[in-house]
């Protein structure tokens, strides 16, 4: 839609270069007003959370890829969700600080004390927060715990009735405060069709039920 940001999953392509000239070419519908920005979601984010993100496709948060896939948008990368816990995590969060791109944690294995880390070093939004990352445990209140008590953090939540249930996101909403939530589609090319199969980059998607 017309002033929207875009998403860069990494399981439209294998290869950094690869995912470089497509921010190359969706920088140019930045400037002709048809995206307000891009958003590279992966391919820096957690195997064991990898969602609809293929495994072999993503990489460690090296600075130096990172700063590659921000230089090749033209100054158009809005944001760059990205597993904290993995190596060059920190250093990647502080780094996108300081170009003023929005460091987002999400698709991570990320503990309680990493995530805090990652805030204090400049991550400022939860990516889908609840989905493709640890659940909340009595001893171990892992990510989802730590973003949601800082008021630094702007917590996206997927209200489409299925990625989560009502009470978590009344929970969400309650402890985070309206100012502090966003409400994400997280929807595909395949969103409001009928049911079947759908490519998603190189992976077949089902719809069943409109699910």
């Amino acid at each position: 839609e017309h002033g929207t940001t875009t998403t860069i999953a990494s399981t439209v392509t294998g290869e950094i270069d690869d995912v470089a000239r497509q921010a190359a070419v969706l920088s140019e519908l930045v400037e002709d007003g048809i995206l307000a920005g891009i958003h590279f979601e992966g391919p820096f984010i957690s195997r064991n959370r990898c969602g609809a993100h293929r495994p072999d496709l993503l990489r460690d948060p090296d600075p130096a890829l990172v700063r590659k896939l921000v230089d090749a948008a033209r100054g158009h990368a809005k944001m760059v969700t990205l597993a904290p816990e993995l190596p060059g995590g920190l250093d990647s969060v502080r780094m996108l600080a300081d170009l003023g791109v929005i460091a987002a944690v999400g698709h991570t294995d990320s503990d309680y004390a990493t995530t805090l880390e990652a805030v204090d070093a400049g991550a400022t939004v939860a990516t889908h927060l609840f989905n493709a990352m640890p659940a909340i445990a009595h001893r171990a209140p892992g990510p989802i715990v730590a973003l949601l008590e800082d008021e630094r953090v702007t917590v996206e939540l997927i209200n489409d009735g299925v990625h989560l249930h009502p009470s978590v996101l009344d929970l969400a909403y309650n402890t985070a405060g309206a100012d502090r939530v966003a409400l994400i589609t997280d929807a595909m090319g395949a969103a409001g069709m009928g049911d079947g199969l759908y490519p998603l980059g190189p992976l077949q998607v089902q719809v069943k039920d409109g699910v």
